[in-house]
């Protein structure tokens, strides 16, 4: 057991004892016949320091007064050096410091004694095991997300969910596990569920808008990015989205413009190059009719492009059939290729992909002659 140690006491707090408690002390220390002497009961370091600290004799009085006091009368406490220190620091000689060492003691607290008790046999319950959680399942979800354990983490955010469906969070957290995983259409319908929960969860549109762009399918972004202005208007995110989606549409279009331009002044040079080149012949008037073959079928294809469906036709939801007029030469090259119905974007990529196709010629008389007829190109989302 430890032993018990008084507080210290400071000696500002002792001049407010009253004048007649210090009195009365000296004088129970000084003036006592033997016989009354032993039965005062032994000091304790209160008495101690306030005996100290009384003006009424010298110190030196005071520390011999005590010393016999503590030697014919014992003390309540153990010396330990922080009450070693408080006496030094009140005025005690070493005297009575070596007085006090030779009666300290260690004060015990008598242990209380329990009453025997007869044990008796009481079976023990056997504990019911805790079933997991909500919580445990989405905690466990969480951490294995953490440590990149994609296929456990969605494992147990779906255990948490069959628990509690109507806690956004764990759609969320499960959502960017999908993401994690470019699995962009679980997380779209995560981010749904979100939605449905809490209409007003930003970062569940903004992440839905940026599957929808992993997909491709950009107006579903720009709609996502706008439905969050439309709840924060100073949305710098969705502002920023919104004009780089803007951006790269411009540039885009401006890419398959400059793209088709070139194929078609590359094209203008081949045929301006092989005019310059033809010999005519005269042999027969049969090599200078053209044949019209009508619809182009796939036993004339030797090799047939396919139009390139941009992403800002995709976008602007541009879709429908486009036909082309082409003429083919003797070795069965398309010397021209031209579209009248469908939008600019559709018509120019099917033209496009029309001059880079390449068919049988067409044969008259045992003779290979010019021919012309159509594609027809389906441009479907």
């Amino acid at each position: 057991m430890q032993p018990l140690i008084f507080s210290k006491i400071k000696k500002t707090k002792i001049s407010t004892f009253p004048l007649i408690l210090l009195v009365s002390l000296m004088l129970s220390l000084t003036f006592i016949v033997p016989n009354v002497r032993a039965q005062k009961p032994p000091l304790s370091l209160t008495n101690i320091i306030i005996a100290l600290s009384s003006n009424k004799v010298t110190l030196a009085e005071r520390n011999e007064i005590l010393t016999n006091a503590v030697k014919e009368r014992g003390i309540t406490f153990e010396l330990t050096p922080q009450i070693e220190k408080e006496l030094e620091n009140n005025g005690a000689a070493k005297v009575l410091i070596e007085a006090i060492k030779q009666k300290s003691v260690v004060v015990k607290i008598a242990p209380t004694i329990e009453p025997k008790l007869t044990p008796t046999a009481t079976p023990m319950p056997t504990p019911t095991p805790v079933e997991p959680d909500f919580a445990f399942y989405k905690k466990q979800a969480d951490e294995n997300a953490a440590k990149g354990e994609l296929e456990i983490a969605i494992t147990n955010y779906t255990k948490s969910i069959e628990l509690n469906s109507k806690n956004p969070a764990v759609y969320l957290n499960r959502a960017l596990v999908f993401f994690k995983k470019k699995d962009y259409e679980s997380a779209i319908n995560d981010y749904d569920k979100v939605i449905e929960i809490n209409p007003k969860e930003l970062i569940a549109y903004s992440n839905r808008a940026n599957s929808f762009e992993k997909l491709g399918n950009v107006e579903k972004a720009v709609a996502d990015y706008k439905k969050i202005l439309e709840l924060d208007d100073k949305n710098e995110a969705a502002i920023n989205n919104l004009k780089r989606i803007e951006d790269e549409r411009a540039r885009e279009i401006q890419r398959q413009k400059d793209e088709i331009a070139a194929l078609a002044q590359t094209q203008n040079n081949k045929e301006k190059s092989k005019e310059e080149q033809t010999i005519v012949k005269t042999e027969s008037t049969d090599n200078s009719q053209i044949v019209d073959l009508g619809r182009i079928n796939n036993s004339m294809i030797i090799e047939m492009a396919t139009p390139v469906y941009s992403q800002i036709a995709k976008s602007l939801n541009l879709q429908g059939q486009v036909t082309v007029q082409i003429t083919i030469d003797e070795e069965g090259k398309v010397t021209s290729a031209e579209s009248s119905e469908g939008h600019k974007l559709l018509r120019e990529a099917a033209e496009l992909a029309a001059r880079r196709s390449r068919f049988k010629p067409a044969i008259v008389n045992g003779k290979a002659v010019k021919a012309k007829g159509y594609i027809v190109y389906n441009f479907v989302r």
